[in-house]
């Protein structure tokens, strides 16, 4: 995907990846039993109700607390799935 630009990625508990989807910042963060994503001018803050990123979270089927030990693989596969879905233009915020 040619919008998509993984600059950082690793870290355990949380595994961690940060970049540009279409020159646009991206924060990704899997811990506990879940993963997230937010793109826009403040995503590392995605998700909370006064910020206007746009923001996905899906749970991870691996175990309650595993997330946070996805290997680099996985962890690009839901990268680039939020990505697509942000790329699509989708609806989607989800309150953790």
């Amino acid at each position: 995907m040619k919008e998509l630009k993984i600059e950082q990625l690793g870290g355990l508990c949380p595994v961690q990846a940060e970049g540009t989807v279409n020159c646009v910042p991206f924060y990704f963060r899997a811990r506990y039993g879940y993963w997230s994503m937010g793109i826009g001018k403040d995503p590392v803050g995605a998700g909370f109700k006064d910020n206007d990123a746009w923001y996905y979270a899906e749970d991870w089927p691996h175990g309650e607390y595993q997330a946070g030990y996805m290997s680099k693989e996985d962890a690009v596969e839901c990268i680039h799935k939020a990505a697509k879905l942000y790329l699509e233009n989708k609806e989607v915020s989800v309150e953790r």
